[in-house]
């Protein structure tokens, strides 16, 4: 492989069994947390890329730009899969699981540019284990192809800064344009890119000058000027699309350092070290590599944190910062490629793995199964049974929506792929003194003389069980779990006789 920029590490010999062990072990996680739940009932979020996709181009389009708050990129790509006759939930989920293994390919070719073979096979595991990479790539919703982007133009990037030529640049220009069309906040990823840009250009090891640099920054921003109004809608109603938590710096700690991560190490360290002596080898990385992994690691949930502390916007999850996530494998990978001897480093690995399949490792997306959920309500009520559902999308905190027709319909979006027989009744995101006032009224007029009625809740821990008993007891009513779903439980309530 060319030498562009970066000097190529020596890599020492490695014996086919090593190669394959750790090959082993990338397959064992693939199928274990990538492609087991790809045959799962999709998840809330997937079933919203349902919901836009299900019907018309123009209303994919529609919806994807009214309720989704992304381009409709991905939910054409979608609604292509869903009119060639694409409706199960595997086939919904495959365009993620090609870009994903797309995005695995590339990353380790990326990890193999700039630093070397092994510290790039370590840095595949460390990839197809990281939580929110899986489920990106076994997911119907856009972050797989979002990672893809994120990939393919960060490599783009570092081919351009190295060999220089118009045609890399045009193809840097068009993949970072494409990572924001795909989602808006996976632009922060091009933010560690101008910081390792001008990093790259201020120590001469780059043939390109900051001219075009500007005029590569130019041309993106071109290309994702189509998007400023919607980004310009979504800031109007950004306080009912955050995420419904204080920001804490346990939460950017966990972000940072994840849990599977940091006891790999630890564990892995600890039995290896109980076999023999370790040694830690320095693996030289040129300075402006470190600049643009860490950038890449550090800026994304950095930027996402202060966001939460200083705007009404909370949006401290992983999802939204996977830029960090893949700078994140590939720093781990680094730290795991300075141990010596290269059993410790086995066994780092398959501690790695083990973890990740122990945490990660279900049948179900998400740990949601909308789908038994609708087969035994379509078992245990009629059309005249009242079910109260309780989806929990975020947006159903403003109760404008849950009257709304085409709101309440997105609102609704798992009974769109899962349809369940009865008189549904939509429940707000959460209970709270503004709410009861809508409660009570369901109360008096949808259960008034009502002798049996189910509730379906994505958030058991929202209280609306001990409410409604407190609400019924007087007239006799009782309540009981009649079925769990992952984490979605199934509530009967019936009258004492």
């Amino acid at each position: 492989m060319p030498n562009y920029g970066e000097e190529q590490l020596e890599e020492p010999d490695i014996d086919r069994e090593h190669k394959r062990f750790l090959g082993i072990l990338v397959g064992i996680v693939v199928i274990s947390i990538w492609i087991r739940p790809i045959f799962s009932g999709l998840w809330l979020d997937e079933l919203g890329t349902w919901w836009v996709v299900k019907n018309g181009f123009g209303d994919t389009v529609h919806r994807a730009w009214t309720y989704q708050g992304q381009s409709p990129l991905y939910y054409s790509i979608e609604w292509l899969i869903r009119v060639a006759g694409g409706r199960s939930e595997m086939m919904l989920r495959l365009p993620s699981l090609i870009a994903g293994a797309g995005a695995a390919f590339l990353f380790f070719r990326l990890v193999d540019y700039l630093l070397d073979r092994e510290t790039a096979r370590l840095a595949l595991l460390a990839f197809v284990a990281t939580q929110v990479i899986a489920m990106s790539s076994s997911e119907a919703r856009p972050y797989g192809l979002g990672l893809l982007a994120v990939v393919a133009a960060t490599y783009a990037l570092v081919r351009w800064l190295d060999s220089g030529g118009w045609r890399l640049a045009a193809t840097y220009a068009l993949l970072a344009g494409l990572t924001v069309w795909c989602h808006y906040l996976l632009g922060w990823g091009l933010v560690a890119h101008a910081v390792y840009s001008i990093a790259r250009v201020r120590a001469g090891t780059t043939r390109v000058r900051l001219r075009s640099l500007i005029t590569a920054a130019i041309a993106i921003s071109l290309l994702v000027l189509p998007l400023v109004l919607q980004v310009l809608s979504l800031w109007s109603r950004r306080a009912s699309l955050s995420i419904p938590a204080a920001p804490s710096i346990d939460r950017l700690w966990l972000l940072l350092v994840p849990p599977v991560a940091a006891a790999a190490l630890l564990i892995g360290g600890l039995l290896a070290r109980a076999r023999g002596p370790l040694t830690v080898r320095g693996v030289v990385a040129k300075p402006q590599t470190m600049s643009l992994l860490v950038s890449m690691f550090l800026l994304p949930p950095v930027s996402v944190y202060l966001l939460s502390i200083f705007t009404p916007i909370r949006l401290l999850a992983a999802y939204y910062v996977l830029p960090s996530m893949l700078a994140g494998a590939a720093l781990l990978a680094w730290a795991i490629r300075m141990i010596e001897p290269a059993f410790a480093r086995r066994l780092i690995a398959a501690v790695l793995a083990i973890l990740a399949v122990l945490s990660y490792g279900s049948p179900l997306m998400a740990g949601e199964d909308w789908r038994g959920a609708a087969l035994y309500v379509s078992a245990h009520a009629s059309q005249s049974t009242v079910v109260l559902v309780h989806p929990a999308l975020v947006e159903s905190a403003q109760l404008s929506w849950l009257s709304n027709p085409e709101q309440r319909s997105y609102l609704l979006s798992p009974l769109s792929y899962y349809p369940m027989p009865g008189q549904i009744v939509l429940l707000p995101y959460l209970l709270t003194p503004s709410t009861e006032t809508y409660l009570e009224g369901i109360v008096s007029h949808q259960l008034a003389g009502v002798d049996r009625f189910l509730l379906v809740t994505r958030y058991p821990f929202v209280p609306y069980q001990a409410w409604l008993d407190g609400q019924l007891a007087a007239t006799g009513m009782t309540s009981r779990v009649v079925g769990t779903f992952g984490v979605i439980k199934v509530i009967e309530f019936t009258r004492s006789s």
